[in-house]
């Protein structure tokens, strides 16, 4: 036992030593961690801010494609009115011929 309590100092002494190494290895992931911590919070405020962007591009193309949708819709009435207008006036200037080649046809009858 007395060689028991001999051995005990260099023991303790040993496991002082290796408490203290230990230490210093907690303290460098402590300070990783606490790196790895902030580059995640600025991988999520980049995140965040990317995502509010892309919302916003999204709103400006959802926008310009609603006004697309509105012009070609008034494009396609004032087609609709032109085509309207034609076709009156040539059905207005085919009974003018008609009234002309009827009128033609009475001269020379005469």
């Amino acid at each position: 036992m007395a060689d028991q309590d001999k051995d005990l100092p260099l023991v303790v002494s040993e496991i002082l030593i290796e408490m203290h190494g230990m230490n210093s290895r907690l303290r460098n992931v402590e300070n990783r961690l606490e790196n790895v911590e902030n580059i995640l919070t600025q991988v999520v405020g980049s995140i965040q801010y990317l995502s509010g962007a892309v919302g916003k591009v999204a709103e400006v193309i959802n926008k310009q494609q609603e006004a697309n949708t509105a012009n070609f819709k008034m494009l396609m009435e004032a087609d609709e009115r032109n085509t309207s207008r034609l076709e009156n006036a040539i059905q207005s200037f085919g009974l003018r011929f008609d009234s002309l080649e009827y009128r033609l046809e009475r001269l020379e009858n005469k």
